[in-house]
């Protein structure tokens, strides 16, 4: 608590550091000074006890001063203890492995309680975060696989897996926040990188399959054309995984239904339509 000065810093900036590895080093002259004093007070009472204990075994001493005696010593003991870890607290070590952000202050500068001194990066392992649409609530389950691909690590994929599920869906935009936590060894992986999640969530043999191409989007959801009576037909459908260049079919769509895949982007619903080439 309070101001205090830096006499060490042990590292330099971006470097990486191990848990329990001392940083940064606090003045620490007044509380060596406190901790010494405090240990001679705690010296003493013993001793005082201890003859105290002596003279009362002969009847020369009560059994109320004896108690007060010893009570004193552990209170002693207790602002040794105090004494102590207030000495531990002026080594800042690091809480966990990681790698060291740019030091705000230098050796000799003066700071005070709570001023955020350098910042620690955790890399490995990594957690990314990312929300999905709450229909698909319940096909989650932890420990389902994460993969993820960033801009900055071109032509490379990350997997991880998933190891947390919000319990509340948020109101505003009607989705599941998620974790995914990442080995992230290479380090690669950085905190604040903007990456590509894909969520798997199991192979479904049951579901239909289309192709992706036949695939399109509005605000109202993913939706296929199909072809009823000559005409073109919008089907709103669900999909699930979607996997070199195949979707699959949740539900809205069944097996003997023909969908339209190519020139789709051009129709509307009811448009007339010849059907050119029916295989799927």
């Amino acid at each position: 608590d309070g101001d205090s000065r830096v006499t060490k810093i042990y590292f330099k900036n971006g470097q990486l550091v191990s848990k329990g590895t001392p940083i940064i080093q606090l003045d620490d002259s007044e509380a060596k000074a406190d901790l010494a004093t405090k240990k001679a007070t705690l010296a003493l009472a013993k001793r005082t006890y201890e003859r105290h204990l002596q003279l009362f075994d002969v009847g020369a001493a009560t059994k109320e001063s004896l108690d007060q005696l010893l009570s004193e010593e552990k209170s002693d003991m207790i602002a040794v203890k105090n004494s102590e870890i207030a000495l531990e607290n002026l080594t800042l070590k690091a809480p966990f492995d990681g790698n060291l952000s740019a030091f705000t202050i230098n050796e000799g500068d003066y700071v005070e309680a709570g001023q955020t001194l350098v910042t620690i990066v955790q890399k490995s392992p990594i957690r990314v975060a990312y929300s999905i649409p709450q229909s698909y609530s319940e096909k989650l389950k932890i420990g389902q696989q994460v993969v993820v691909q960033a801009k900055a690590v071109p032509h490379q994929s990350f997997k991880g897996e998933l190891t947390y599920i919000s319990p509340t869906v948020d109101p505003n935009t009607g989705t599941l926040s998620l974790e995914g936590t990442f080995a992230n060894s290479d380090g690669l992986l950085a905190p604040g990188m903007f990456v590509q999640v894909e969520n798997i969530f199991g192979q479904n043999r049951s579901a239909l399959v289309i192709p992706e191409v036949a695939l399109l989007s509005d605000i109202q959801g993913n939706y296929v054309y199909t072809v009823k009576d000559g005409k073109s037909s919008r089907i709103n459908i669900t999909i699930g995984n979607i996997e070199e260049g195949k979707v699959q079919v949740i539900n809205g769509l069944n097996k003997d239904q023909k969908i339209i895949s190519e020139g789709q982007q051009k129709l509307s619903d009811g448009d007339p339509v010849t059907v050119v080439d029916s295989t799927v």
